[in-house]
């Protein structure tokens, strides 16, 4: 027998156990460039496998698109994050975090405090 709201058998369902399907919120993200270099900080509101890139099209990028082709740093816990990328030029970070059960949040953008050198 399934428990019908989550889809799981019923021994796996209690009122004060449900699943996670909250995804990380980023925010305060922001970078600086340091010859080609690019490192960005920011706040995961959960541990997460934080992914970022820098993109200079100024086109939106999706979460999929910042997980496969950013950098990444794990957070074990709530609170900063640092990820360094490398050869950029660009004026915007783009990062997005994912839990440990798969949810990927959505796409977080800052400014560079300064322009490469």
């Amino acid at each position: 027998m399934l428990c019908a709201s989550l889809n799981v058998p019923l021994t796996g369902c209690s009122d004060d156990m449900l699943p996670d399907v909250t995804s990380p919120s980023l925010t305060s993200v922001a970078g600086s460039h340091s010859g080609t270099t690019a490192t960005i900080t920011g706040s995961t509101s959960e541990a997460s496998t934080v992914y970022c890139l820098v993109n200079t099209s100024g086109a939106t990028v999706s979460p999929s698109m910042v997980k496969s082709s950013g950098e990444s740093t794990a957070v074990g816990t709530s609170g900063s994050f640092t990820v360094t990328v490398g050869s950029v030029d660009g004026k915007l970070a783009y990062c997005v975090g994912e839990d440990g059960v798969g949810n990927l949040g959505s796409t977080t953008s800052g400014s560079f405090d300064n322009v490469p050198t």
